[in-house]
């Protein structure tokens, strides 16, 4: 008897945890191997295909996590297709993809995309090695933390973003940067993808947990609103 109550204790443990960790997306379209197509709003002739659904979009948002989106979805008043996308009749789009570089090919893997008439969106926490906690930066290039190439373009502006397996937690990169663990990833899908990030530590974990983002969100999104095709 205490042998199956144990075991018991033990599955009921693992299933709430798994409730707090976010993977991949696993809905219905995903299982039946069919794809969501996001489709310009701009561009006449529409994509055809046998797909799940089909979205018009001109904002798509790239996030990494749910408590990043939350952020995006209230702000822009998205409507839920499944546990990783997000959408409105004004044509924004967002797209969890879950952390780390694996997580986000998975993810995109299960969408098709018109990426000509769309603008691309990467927005997320980061750690940097001497910025402010609590600022916003315009991400200049980025690269996986351990290439030894030089940072993929993204903008004349800003910080180069290096995107790692794991949270960052030294550096002996001195000048100002940042770090995350999916933007390298997303930058070799959609090469034109427009990129902040908000600071949430220098490089220590319970500055990560213990970090405000309301205000830094509020800021992030007066940058953003006029580089958005269609806007709220």
């Amino acid at each position: 008897m205490k042998l199956k109550l144990s075991k018991l204790l033990i599955l009921l443990v693992l299933l709430v945890s798994s409730a707090f960790t976010f993977t991949s997306c696993q809905t219905q379209e995903q299982v039946s191997d069919k794809k969501i197509a996001i489709d310009s709003m701009y561009v006449s002739k529409a994509i055809s295909g046998d797909f799940a659904h089909t979205l018009n979009a001109s904002d798509v948002f790239i996030i990494a996590m749910p408590i990043e989106a939350k952020y995006i979805i209230n702000e822009y008043k998205l409507k839920k297709l499944n546990d990783c996308t997000y959408f409105n009749d004004d044509g924004i789009v967002v797209i969890i993809t879950g952390v780390g570089g694996k997580l986000v090919k998975d993810t995109l893997s299960k969408y098709y995309f018109r990426t000509s008439g769309v603008k691309f969106f990467n927005v997320g926490l980061c750690g940097s090695n001497v910025l402010d906690i609590g600022t916003v930066h315009e991400v200049s290039g980025t690269m996986k933390i351990e290439s030894k190439d030089a940072p993929s373009k993204i903008s004349d502006t800003g910080v180069v973003c290096y995107s790692a397996d794991k949270f960052v937690t030294e550096t002996t990169i001195k000048e100002p940067c940042v770090f995350d663990m999916e933007l390298a990833y997303i930058k070799e899908i959609f090469p034109n993808v427009i990129s902040h990030k908000i600071v949430s530590d220098k490089l220590k974990r319970e500055e990560y947990e213990n970090f405000e983002a309301d205000k830094s969100w509020s800021e992030y999104f007066k940058i953003i609103d006029s580089k958005l095709s269609k806007g709220k």
